[in-house]
């Protein structure tokens, strides 16, 4: 704007129409930004204009007349919905089930039914003693 931040905040204070004006335009920016983000939760097909180069080349005699033009032509296309944006509208609007984990999730995991005791014993490389272990191998070409 060409004036320093100090001016403006002195300005706001000051001229109560500038701050009342500053704050419907705050408004009005942000209900764009929200209809925008709600918009791209959503697929939809969009209208979008594609840049056709046309080239016409006309002979006379010995003479070659080239003439070249952009036209554009309309064409639909299917923009997918953004899953991105509808996870931060689902966190934002409706943050007790979305915000993060549910309850129902975290207490499943304190809930293993034994899994943890039976992964620590099948990690414990000691065999069973009712297991004979065959005699190792001697390796060939093992430096002696």
């Amino acid at each position: 704007m060409g004036i320093s931040v100090s001016t403006l905040c002195e300005w706001k204070n000051k001229f109560s129409e500038l701050s009342e004006a500053l704050k419907k335009g705050r408004e009005v920016a942000d209900y764009i930004v929200e209809n925008e983000l709600f918009e791209s939760c959503k697929t939809r097909t969009v209208t979008v204009k594609k840049p056709i180069k046309l080239k016409k080349v006309m002979v006379d005699g010995k003479k070659r007349l080239e003439e070249e033009r952009i036209e554009y032509a309309e064409e639909q296309v299917v923009v997918p919905a953004n899953v991105t944006a509808q996870i931060f509208w689902l966190k934002n609007r409706r943050p007790e089930k979305w915000a993060g984990v549910p309850e129902e999730t975290r207490a499943e995991e304190h809930d293993d039914d034994g899994l943890l005791e039976a992964l620590n014993a099948a990690a414990d490389l000691s065999p069973p003693d009712d297991v004979e272990m065959l005699p190792e191998e001697e390796d060939d070409h093992a430096e002696k």
